[in-house]
């Protein structure tokens, strides 16, 4: 009785070991030959879209790439601040009953890291639109609400 007991859960773990070496293989297949993701290839198309929409110069691609690496740098600090705040935030939700009063102090006390985390991301945009010239900046804002039109439509439908 136990070795068959013993046999049954052989099996069942060698399966959900097998299965969950499959899911990591399907997950990376959404990385190309050189190692990019998926939403990074997608990020590099609209990058490419833009820009041509825009015309913009060999230089103003050059001072976005380079705008966008800083960005890059910016986030990766903020991310470790924020790791922190989740994971406090994790133990709140997964508490049996909910306590507003540590909610509201855990949100105070990181209420400095959300405005920093806000100022960032508003020097980046706005650092973006200066790389642009008056006549790209119109144009960009015109895309802007067209692209928001239709993602408003696709949120709608998948609402219903």
């Amino acid at each position: 009785m136990n070795k068959i007991i013993s046999t049954m859960v052989t099996v069942v773990v060698l399966t959900l070991s097998a299965s969950s070496m499959s899911f990591s293989n399907e997950a990376n297949a959404y990385e190309n030959a050189e190692g990019k993701s998926h939403m990074a290839k997608q990020e590099h198309r609209q990058f490419k879209r833009m820009a041509k929409h825009l015309e913009l110069t060999d230089e103003q691609k050059q001072q976005f790439k380079a705008l966008k690496e800083q960005a890059k740098l910016d986030r990766t600090a903020m991310k470790d601040k924020m790791k922190s705040y989740k994971d406090q935030l994790k133990v709140l939700m997964e508490a049996a009953t909910f306590d507003e009063q540590a909610f509201t102090q855990l949100h105070n006390t990181y209420q400095d890291t959300f405005t920093e985390a806000a100022l960032l991301r508003a020097k980046h945009k706005h650092q973006m639109m200066q790389i642009l010239t008056p006549e790209q900046q119109e144009k960009a804002k015109k895309m802007k609400n067209r692209m928001k039109g239709k993602h408003k439509g696709k949120m709608k439908n998948k609402r219903d």
